[in-house]
Order: structure tokens, then C-alpha cells, then sequence
């Protein structure tokens, strides 16, 4: 794990994450990151984009198929060499 973040969520609600993993691809930052809720005995992993503005870091959701293909392949390579599993 390399930390922790939180962020609001759409009711308002503070949500604390830990952060899987951090990477760049075409001058845009990503941020791998779970709530540690388990569906179907998994753990969800949440993927953004981000943009740091002094102390506050704003997450952008990931709208586009060929940068979803870049991050679902990142984190395939990455995460498996690690012993995690990434669904489609």
C-alpha cells in the first residue's frame, strides 16, 4: 500500500481509502485505490484520474475506452506480479 485517501462521496460522506498504486500515461496521473468493500468475495478497486492543486486533490473519473484499456493493462501487469487478481 503506499497510504491512504479520502474523498466524499455523492451523499456527502467522508470515505477512507487505501492506495494501491500511483502511474502516469500520456501526461495524465492515475490513482488505483480501494474501500476495502468486499462483492462476491473480492475487494472493489476504484481507478481515477487526478489533478493536485496545492493540498487538495481533485479525482476525475476515466470517461475514455482507450484509457480504460491503458489502466485495465497497467494494473493486469502490475497487479499480478503482486499476487492480485484484475477483473474486466
Amino acid at each position: 500500500m503506499q497510504g491512504k485517501l479520502t474523498y466524499k462521496d455523492e451523499t456527502g460522506k467522508n470515505v477512507e481509502c487505501d492506495v494501491i498504486a500511483v502511474f502516469k500515461n500520456g501526461g495524465n496521473d492515475y490513482i488505483a485505490y480501494t474501500d476495502n468493500k468486499v462483492a462476491d468475495g473480492k475487494r472493489d478497486l476504484l481507478v481515477s484520474k487526478y489533478k493536485t492543486n496545492g493540498a487538495e486533490t481533485q479525482l476525475i473519473p476515466i470517461e475514455d475506452d482507450t484509457e480504460w484499456n491503458f489502466v485495465e493493462e497497467y494494473l493486469t501487469k502490475n497487479l499480478l506480479e503482486k499476487g492480485d487478481e484484475v477483473d474486466d
